[in-house]
């Protein structure tokens, strides 16, 4: 789906300037069946979709936040519980998820410990040769 500032263009090309949707194509990179289809409408319409439904997760999700409050005191920040852990203790414990299940884990949890991020040593230093790096 194309941006409005997109949709613009191609109707400004098309529909002032005169030029026809094969050439607004080729200018624009785009397929003359976009072309066409943006020009078929009047106004440019939005897609709403409805949020699919997440039935394990209503009934995981208790437990769920209750494994991670269990965890987080006896996990350093490299031994976090990552979604293969929290997968296997729901699986033990008789809840039905799949391997794949896409289980959110609260940012707290698998936040990584502060200025851990990114290092760099900004000093300037010489190599053997007494060039400067």
């Amino acid at each position: 789906m194309l941006r409005m500032d997109q949709v613009h263009v191609i109707r400004h090309k098309v529909l002032r300037e005169g030029a026809s949707i094969r050439q607004a194509a080729r200018e624009l990179g785009l397929s003359r069946n976009t072309v066409s289809k943006y020009l078929d409408q009047s106004v440019p319409e939005r897609r709403t979709y409805r949020r699919r439904q997440r039935p394990v997760w209503a009934r995981v999700q208790s437990r769920v936040e209750e494994l991670v409050a269990e965890w987080e005191p006896r996990t350093t920040a490299k031994q976090r519980l990552t979604g293969v852990r929290l997968y296997r203790a729901l699986r033990e414990e008789g809840y039905q998820v799949g391997p794949n299940h896409d289980l959110p884990i609260p940012a707290r949890a698998t936040a990584p410990a502060g200025g851990s991020l990114c290092a760099a040593d900004s000093s300037r230093g010489r190599r053997s040769s007494g060039r400067l790096l």
